[in-house]
């Protein structure tokens, strides 16, 4: 029993020893250092007679040389350096000794490897639907010798490629080597580490669009597949709501945009394009596109809560409006609008709206609101130019003194006017209350000098608020009373006619000059004095005639003649 077990480990440790030759495996060419890596596969050696492994090659078919002896058994690889850049080169392998300790063993010949891997093409760059993805897919390299792929980030202008990673599969996730949206060409490269050339450039397609809310469509832009040679067609894929993609559109192979008019406010509406190739065996898809879709929401309400004048003494009086309106993000502008009596309504001027601001005032500085009662209006207008909200309509006050103290009511407030107060003021920095009613004030003409105006207040309403509003303002001045200069001496102080007095409407006063045989001398306004002058010349001394033609300020008119003696 002893001997059988003796034989079976005998047995077994030539099976493990040195009793065969190396294989050897490739031959590899740096061509930037002309170093050949010669690659073999080591046997084992429990026997221990391992001494050396030789190397032999021979260059152009010619005889085969010893290279170099090897003495370590762990070795496995040999760098040959060569002299001329050459790859007609073979080689093979000896090892010395096997188990007996006297013969030994020759490997295989093999030539240099300078066989590069065939160019191969992507299949296809492709969103993954899920996770946004792209996925570049590939079928296996079908050369002897392949080991594995590259990918690179291809740079069309330059023509080159960054590497952006290497795989021994048939797809890869770009997304996890790079993100982005770029160019990808595949490389194949064998055991010598030798690359194929590059394939064609690939890129996926990336789906981009804008909604346009006011045309109900969404406009859809992508660019169209790169890398096949042809494009068989283009799939539109739409998703609703969260719902299942399916086919809606079959476009041509050309087209690179879409409009997609089946569109309902309010949904959310998920988008791909898949392309098809090769009557539809090869498909990439694009990106995906979502979109939120909403109604453009309307103003809650657009009050006018007042027009009210501006006391813009001595010029003319203009109005101020103010209103109130919410929930303004798709408004785009007011519009103010202004009529006079039973006219059109007219832009008067538009104001942007600002997020979360509710109140807003605007002055009319074109109107004379002294004059004239205006009736204004204001217009929401949102994004797609629509008039979605009419405020109320609203007048200002016009206040008259003669010749009865009486004025318009103001009307637009949506409960309508709480109480009228007649006001009075005799510099117009401070203001009385002399009357107060719930209808409009008329009442007889006073002739108190001083100024008076109209104020109005509204009943509370419902946005829970109230507002006031005032006319505008008129002054009663004294009753006409004036005074003529009647005697001149040019050369004294005395030197010109004049007319002055109180209560006098200098716009509307004038004043003649005859000689007394009846000749017009001048006709003035009163505020323009006569220096005793005819067409810049002096009048001799004498007696001369005026007439005046005086108007007061209430309303009165008054014609005077009389004489004036000019002194030399």
């Amino acid at each position: 029993m002893r001997y059988i077990l003796i034989i079976l480990l005998f047995t077994a440790t030539i099976g493990k020893a040195i009793n065969a030759p190396p294989l050897v495996l490739r031959a590899c060419l740096n061509y930037d250092t002309d170093i050949v890596t010669l690659s073999w596969k080591q046997s084992s050696d429990l026997c221990g007679s391992f001494t050396k492994y030789t190397i032999y090659g021979s260059e152009d078919n010619g005889p085969f040389l010893k290279i170099d002896d090897v003495t370590d058994f762990t070795v496995n690889q040999y760098p040959h350096q060569l002299i001329t850049a050459n790859t007609a080169w073979q080689y093979y392998v000896t090892i010395l000794h096997l188990c007996n300790g006297i013969d030994s063993a020759t490997s295989n010949t093999v030539l240099l490897d300078n066989t590069y891997p065939i160019t191969i093409e992507l299949d296809s760059l492709s969103y993954d639907l899920n996770t946004q993805d792209i996925i570049a897919g590939w079928s296996p390299n079908p050369s002897p010798d392949n080991k594995g792929y590259e990918l690179y980030d291809y740079n069309y202008i330059s023509e080159s490629a960054d590497s952006i990673g290497t795989t021994i599969e048939y797809s890869i996730n770009i997304t996890n080597l790079r993100t982005g949206h770029f160019p990808v060409v595949l490389s194949s490269y064998d055991s010598c580490n030798l690359t194929s050339v590059f394939s064609t450039p690939h890129r996926a397609v990336k789906l981009t669009g804008v909604v346009d809310t006011c045309d109900r469509s969404i406009y859809l832009h992508w660019n169209r597949y790169e890398g096949w040679n042809t494009i068989d067609s283009q799939f539109l894929y739409v998703s609703i709501n969260g719902g299942s993609f399916f086919c809606d559109t079959a476009l041509s192979n050309w087209p690179n945009s879409f409009s997609y008019r089946n569109l309902r406010l309010g949904d959310t509406i998920a988008f791909y394009i898949k392309t098809r190739q090769g009557g539809g065996s090869v498909t990439s898809s694009s990106s995906k596109v979502t979109f939120e879709t909403r109604e453009l929401t309307t103003p809650i309400h657009l009050y006018l809560s007042s027009v009210t004048v501006n006391d813009n003494a001595p010029l003319k009086s203009t109005t101020t409006l103010s209103w109130n309106s919410s929930d303004l993000r798709d408004l785009i502008e007011f519009q103010i609008q202004r009529k006079l009596g039973t006219n059109l309504y007219m832009p008067l001027q538009s104001l942007t709206p600002t997020l979360n601001q509710n109140n807003y005032v605007i002055s009319d500085l074109s109107a004379n609101a002294d004059l004239n009662i205006y009736t204004y209006r204001t217009l929401a207008i949102n994004k797609c130019y629509d008039t979605v909200l009419i405020s109320n309509e609203s007048s200002n006050i016009l206040l008259n003194i003669i010749p009865s103290q009486n004025h318009n009511p103001y009307n637009g407030w949506e409960n309508g006017v709480s109480y009228y107060e007649f006001q009075f003021s005799k510099d117009r920095s401070t203001w009385n209350t002399q009357y107060s009613e719930t209808d409009p004030i008329l009442l007889e003409q006073t002739d108190t000098v001083g100024c008076y105006r109209v104020l109005a207040a509204e009943r509370t309403n419902t946005l829970n608020y109230s507002s006031i509003t005032y006319s505008n303002v008129q002054c009663r001045s004294d009753s006409l009373k004036f005074y003529v200069t009647t005697a001149l001496v040019p050369g004294g102080v005395n030197n010109k006619f004049t007319i002055s007095g109180r209560g006098i409407d200098y716009e509307k006063s004038t004043y003649e000059i005859y000689n007394r045989w009846g000749q017009l001398l001048t006709r003035s306004n009163i505020s323009t004095p006569w220096y005793a002058l005819y067409q810049n010349s002096p009048v001799p001394s004498g007696i001369y005639i005026y007439i005046t033609h005086m108007y007061g300020v209430l309303g009165q008119y008054q014609k005077e003649s009389g004489t004036i003696n000019v002194i030399r």
